[in-house]
C-alpha cells in the first residue's frame, strides 16, 4: 500500500491498494476474515444488506450468510436475529427500487418490474 497523500489525508484523495490488500480488506468488511462477529445480529449490522430466497437445497440463503460467518448457530437464533422484536431487518422487493437510483419513481419502477415479470420466460 503507498502512502496517502496531504489530501487522501483530507478524505479528497485517494489510496491504492495491492489486489491482495483489497481482497483482504473486503474478507474482513464482510465477516469472513478476522475476528467473528459474536452473534447474528451483530453480523447483520456488519453485513448491512443480506438477499433473501425462498429456494433452499441446503438451507435459505439468509441462513448460510449466517452459517458462512458465525459457524454452527441455531435457526431459531437466527430468525430471531431477523425478524424478532425489535425486527432488524425487512424484506423488499430492491430490483424494483434500483430503477429510482436512476432519477424515476418507485412506482414506475414497480410498473416496469411487473412488466418484465409478465414477459419473463421463465
Amino acid at each position: 500500500m503507498t502512502e496517502p497523500s496531504a489530501d487522501a489525508a483530507k478524505g479528497r484523495g485517494e489510496i491504492e491498494l495491492t489486489t491482495v490488500e483489497a481482497r483482504t480488506l473486503a474478507l474482513h468488511a464482510q465477516g469472513f476474515i478476522g475476528p467473528p462477529d459474536p452473534d447474528v445480529r451483530s453480523m447483520l449490522k456488519r453485513v448491512g444488506a443480506v438477499q433473501l430466497d425462498t429456494i433452499s437445497v441446503l438451507a435459505r440463503s439468509h441462513e448460510l450468510v449466517a452459517y458462512a460467518r458465525l459457524g454452527r448457530v441455531s435457526r431459531t437464533e437466527i430468525e430471531s436475529a431477523y425478524w424478532g422484536r425489535p425486527a432488524r431487518a425487512f424484506e423488499g422487493i430492491a430490483h424494483a427500487y434500483a430503477g429510482s437510483a436512476s432519477g424515476g419513481s418507485i412506482r414506475a419502477a414497480l410498473r416496469r418490474s411487473a412488466r418484465c415479470a409478465r414477459c419473463s420466460p421463465l
